[in-house]
């Protein structure tokens, strides 16, 4: 549990999924600060990586340099907390 401006406790939370365009991933991420977001495909390679801004609830894209296709994509939240989150493409 992280703590927030007033002292107050507050729980990380961390969604990915395919974008409405099936050419990007969109994670929503929340009390994670400068958070940095990497995805990667199933083999291990890096894809695209983005980084929060201040607190609060964001909306992150991850635009790889090429379309995804089928399969099965991981993203890694590092920052305040690391977190990971895992999504499969169908088509």
């Amino acid at each position: 549990m992280l703590r927030d401006a007033t002292g107050g406790a507050s729980t990380p939370s961390f969604t990915l999924g395919v974008a409405a365009d099936h050419a990007s991933f969109e994670c929503r991420i929340s009390a994670l600060p400068g958070a940095r977001v990497e995805l990667f495909d199933v083999a291990g390679r890096s894809l695209a990586t983005a980084r929060a801004g201040g607190g609060g609830v964001q909306t992150l894209r991850l635009l790889p340099a090429s379309r995804p296709t089928p399969g099965l994509y991981f993203a890694r939240l590092t920052g305040p907390a690391t977190l990971t989150r895992r999504v499969v493409v169908l088509r």
